[in-house]
């Protein structure tokens, strides 16, 4: 098993209620996320297993918000172990960065990245933490892509 390519094929659902899902999937797709679904989607499903908090994205008015959890089982053993392993410091990253401490958030993503290069949840993080660096905190838009490069 150890370094299987195995993909496991679950329903990516989960956004479907979100007007703007297509730009949200393509942004995922091309930071090479495989399978996402929101909070909401989960907890109908009762789906259990190997996920992780990526973020949330909102409604385009703002009213509504989804939380977005990363389905790790779609990766091969050896990159899910990776984001397994790593992800109370992920968790914690994300923490700093909603709170604004995008210095520590950065250093913590720049972690990430190094020990896990392909995770493109924490290439995204950091470049965002790089670029947001100087913003105050009411500038930055908090959700996952709501920062533009």
């Amino acid at each position: 098993r150890g370094g299987s390519s195995r993909r496991v094929a679950l329903p990516p659902a989960g956004l479907l209620h979100n007007q703007n899902r297509s730009r949200t999937f393509h942004q995922l797709h091309s930071i090479g996320v495989p399978v996402v679904a929101t909070e909401r989607y989960l907890k109908k499903a009762g789906r259990a297993g190997n996920l992780r908090y990526i973020g949330f994205i909102s409604s385009p008015d703002g009213k509504y918000s989804n939380k977005l959890y990363e389905i790790l089982d779609a990766y091969s053993d050896i990159e899910r172990s990776s984001r397994m392993q790593n992800d109370k410091l992920f968790q914690e990253a994300i923490k700093n960065y909603y709170k604004g401490d995008f210095y520590l958030a950065r250093n913590q993503f720049l972690a990430l990245v190094r020990a896990c290069p392909e995770d493109g949840v924490a290439c995204w993080y950091l470049m965002a933490c790089e670029k947001v660096y100087n913003m105050g905190p009411e500038q930055v838009d908090y959700q996952l892509f709501g920062v533009e490069f």
